[in-house]
């Protein structure tokens, strides 16, 4: 009987650290502390979340500027997972007599990477919240998995390519009194999934799969995306 009761509570606490392993780590990493999104892997704080897209401002809730969080850290975990699949080959993109076709499977939305978009900001604690200005300039730019093929792959794309898209206009937000922030941005991307016939001659000597994003823009031209704030 004992030997039994061992094997179940053995089984038990293998099954609960493996679901742990497996489910835990995807999930608690961004929580929702006070009023603001906590990484407890980093430390680091965020609030305020402003979604600017075709010229319209919309505020996050704290629930949905952590949901952004936790769907831009799975994207970047299929990201690396898919850097094991697409092992570039050492061509040159003006390689000659090479010559590169695109077959486009399926497209996606996707949320980059964010992008400190501001100096930082120490509000003194004795006092109101200090206002912030986002910085002009900047820009978000096209991002291809493999070396070559690049112009063949934005002709192939079912969407409208943009190579690069710049901010031209400020932006103002708000740092707590007491505390030490910046502000960064999380851009949107359209992506094409495929892949690239290299030729030489007549002949076929590779077919590699590639994914490639390219940046959004509202309307009035700027990159399209969510600005936060971090402290």
């Amino acid at each position: 009987m004992k030997k039994v009761l061992f094997t179940i509570v053995l089984l038990l606490s293998f099954s609960v650290l493996f679901s742990q392993q497996v489910f835990g780590s995807e999930t608690d990493r961004f929580v929702i502390e006070n009023d603001y999104v906590l990484d407890t892997e980093t430390g680091d704080k965020y609030i305020d979340g402003v979604q600017v897209t075709n010229g319209n401002s919309n505020n996050l809730s704290l629930e949905e500027l952590k949901q952004l969080f936790e769907e831009q850290e799975k994207e970047k975990n299929i990201d690396e997972n898919r850097k094991e699949i697409v092992k570039n080959e050492e061509i040159s993109p003006n390689a000659l007599p090479f010559v590169y076709v695109f077959n486009q499977t399926g497209t996606l939305n996707r949320i980059g990477s964010s992008k400190k978009v501001s100096a930082d900001l120490a509000c003194p604690s004795s006092g109101s919240d200090c206002s912030i200005s986002v910085s002009k300039g900047w820009s978000i730019s096209e991002s291809f998995s493999l070396n070559y093929g690049h112009p063949v792959i934005r002709a192939g794309a079912s969407f409208s390519w943009n190579k690069s898209v710049t901010r031209s206009t400020s932006y103002n937000m708000t740092i707590p009194s007491g505390k030490n922030g910046h502000v960064r941005f999380f851009p949107y991307l359209n992506r094409t999934y495929g892949y690239v016939k290299t030729y030489n001659g007549n002949t076929v000597i590779s077919n590699r799969y590639v994914y490639a994003d390219s940046p959004k823009k509202t309307a009035n031209g700027q990159p399209d995306g969510t600005f936060f704030v971090q402290f």
